[in-house]
């Protein structure tokens, strides 16, 4: 079944997939369209991370623009000093290099995610973006 089927009548293949499948099949406290495929037992997109090394010689095996489901993020543990947050993608991108620096963007509301990463506790890090929301190290 195409993806694009699937995204397009959620409400409908729920209601199907209800009565045909098991109840042990279903996960009953999985609703709403966020949780689709939570309760079909199908596995959803990854959230994914987008990073900047900017201290070259910490390059990824070249690389310096890296996006990378949060899981592994959370388990890089990389050896940097300051990170850098900032909603904006064009900013992200502009950051000039810094030594033992990364910079994370492209977030939005998913910045919440970033809290629950032990090795960023030991970092310093620096917030660019709506003053309404709280650095994820507070």
């Amino acid at each position: 079944m195409h993806t694009k089927l699937i995204e397009a009548h959620r409400r409908l293949l729920s209601e199907l997939l209800d009565l045909v499948l098991s109840a042990d099949a279903i996960e009953a406290a999985a609703v709403g369209a966020q949780a689709f495929e939570r309760r079909y037992g199908l596995r959803s997109k990854p959230a994914v991370i987008r990073f900047r090394v900017l201290d070259p010689s910490l390059r990824v095996r070249g690389l310096d623009d890296i996006g990378t489901p949060a899981e592994q993020f959370a388990a890089l543990d990389l050896p940097v000093r300051r990170i850098f947050i900032t909603e904006n993608e064009i900013n992200g991108l502009a950051f000039p290099a810094a030594e033992q620096s990364i910079v994370v963007f492209g977030l939005g509301y998913g910045l919440e995610r970033l809290g629950a990463i032990p090795w960023l506790r030991d970092k310093t890090i620096f917030y660019w973006g709506d003053p309404s929301r709280e650095s994820p190290a507070s």
